[in-house]
């Protein structure tokens, strides 16, 4: 909970980070503040590597999802964006604030990712599973894209999974056409720490270091990053408890009469036939919960986005939502 409302509406974590990453981080020597950060995180790109037990040369951390953007699109000549609806709002204000020749790709009539069309010759921004509806492609429909049009890039934005894709990551070696960016943040209850890995092959990763930004990760977040990662069992504990309470809360939404996406993260994408998102927002509102709610002209108007939490704050959420729809 956090001032009046509880939150969720945003992609966070339930759960506390390690008591030893808090030590770690009071034994930080806070005179480090008053030096310029390093030019560039090799320390952090090292422990990343080592942690998705890939080559240091795979991988470069970014400072936010716009220098991952960005990096990426003005690091390759490619005839044409493709961004692919349903998107988060990081996109949604990459698109809206540039001049760039981006081609908004809308979804199949079930909300999925239309990827079944002419790509050819085109930066591929895909989120899997997607930041919106979490639904998840699988492995085998993604490959066989990629596969098919060695000519394009595909950016595979892996924000929002539940746990580690492994198999995923092995497509860097197998496709040089395949960049994917992932991140801590949500899963190491660190999402106050904006940072994010760029990973693929080392001839993308040499091209991409060009116009990597200087100085944009502090040693403090370094510290706190490469702290987390120490803690496995700590995270893969948060994660299964987080997918266990997000699988309890479904069954019970789809027994009030709820229809809701399958999800591989940590949200959930509801809609109910008697009642309309708006009504459930403003009612939820009421009683300080806050979801997610779209806008008249988005395609995902007629639902709403709920963050799973623990156990506690998803029973007052279900209660409340139980007296809405009661009504």
């Amino acid at each position: 909970m956090r001032d009046r409302f509880i939150r969720l509406d945003k992609n966070e974590n339930a759960y506390s980070i390690s008591k030893n990453i808090i030590k770690e981080i009071e034994n930080y020597d806070i005179h480090n503040l008053r030096y310029c950060s390093n030019e560039y995180p090799y320390n952090l790109d090292k422990n990343i590597a080592e942690y998705f037990n890939l080559s240091v040369d795979t991988i470069i951390s970014v400072s936010s999802l716009y220098e991952a953007f960005y990096s990426i699109i003005n690091s390759f000549s490619y005839k044409k964006i493709l961004i692919y609806k349903p998107y988060n709002d990081i996109y949604n204000y990459l698109i809206k604030n540039n001049s760039l020749n981006i081609n908004i790709i809308e979804p199949n009539d079930d909300y999925t990712i239309n990827i079944n069309h002419n790509i050819k010759n085109s930066i591929n921004f895909i989120t899997n599973p997607n930041s919106e509806t979490s639904m998840y492609i699988d492995l085998d429909v993604l490959e066989n894209v990629i596969s098919k049009n060695k000519n394009s890039l595909f950016v595979i934005d892996e924000s929002y999974i539940d746990l580690p894709n492994n198999y995923t990551i092995n497509l860097i070696n197998k496709y040089k056409n395949v960049i994917i960016i992932h991140s801590l943040m949500t899963y190491h209850s660190i999402s106050s720490i904006n940072v994010y890995f760029i990973i693929s092959n080392n001839d993308n990763i040499k091209q991409l270091s060009i116009l990597r930004q200087k100085y944009s990760i502090n040693t403090l977040y370094e510290s706190i990053i490469i702290s987390s990662l120490k803690y496995k069992k700590k995270y893969y504990n948060n994660a299964v408890k987080t997918i266990l309470e997000r699988d309890r809360v479904e069954e019970i939404l789809l027994k009030e009469g709820f229809i809701v996406f399958p999800s591989r993260s940590n949200f959930l994408l509801i809609r109910h036939l008697n009642k309309t998102s708006n009504e459930i927002y403003n009612k939820l509102k009421e009683k300080n919960i806050l979801v997610k709610c779209y806008e008249d002209d988005d395609i995902l108007k007629d639902f709403i986005r709920v963050l799973t939490s623990d156990r506690k704050i998803n029973n007052i959420f279900i209660n409340e939502i139980k007296n809405i729809i009661r009504q």
